[in-house]
């Protein structure tokens, strides 16, 4: 299942390099979302396919706008925020997901989410990091916090795209 995980993430990420028109011709979110069902389909307690599909949603709805994510694709917000509360549940301690989501609703909307988004950074920063990685995480968590915090929303759209691996 995690192999499926992976190749739907490198397709998102492989996205962010290219024009809208680019993806959707070579039909990036469609793989994405197939391989996402595969990784599901063998594993449906795997926290990250599930945490995936809900970047997978949420991410359409925020490059493509809410009707044409959901008649496109079937994306929506709703289900986004669905998939990562099945994420949640599944691994309640992962700080990844939380800085996962954290990300994901900070590029979505900030203003909207911002009670959500500091609550997941706080559990990211409160939480026991496993490994290099997830000690990775922790610091950058603690960086947004803290320019979040600041008020500057310029400088924490900045970061919350350079940690989602937007080109500069």
């Amino acid at each position: 299942a995690d192999a499926h995980v992976f190749l739907a993430i490198a397709l998102g990420r492989e996205g962010r390099l290219l024009s809208t028109l680019t993806v959707l011709r070579r039909g990036y979110p469609t793989q994405a979302k197939a391989e996402l069902d595969t990784a599901i389909a063998a594993d449906s307690d795997n926290a990250f396919a599930w945490g995936a599909l809900a970047g997978w949603n949420i991410e359409l709805v925020h490059k493509g706008g809410a009707r044409l994510a959901s008649a496109l694709y079937g994306a929506s917000v709703a289900s986004g925020l669905t998939d990562f509360n099945k994420a949640f549940a599944l691994a309640p301690d992962n700080i990844a997901l939380r800085y996962q989501y954290a990300l994901t609703m900070s590029a979505y909307d900030v203003n909207a989410f911002s009670t959500r988004i500091n609550d997941a950074l706080m559990r990211v920063l409160n939480g026991e990091p496993h490994g290099a990685y997830e000690m990775f995480v922790r610091d950058r968590a603690r960086e947004l916090r803290d320019t979040l915090k600041k008020g500057d929303l310029d400088a924490y759209a900045a970061l919350v795209s350079r940690d989602q691996g937007n080109p500069d």
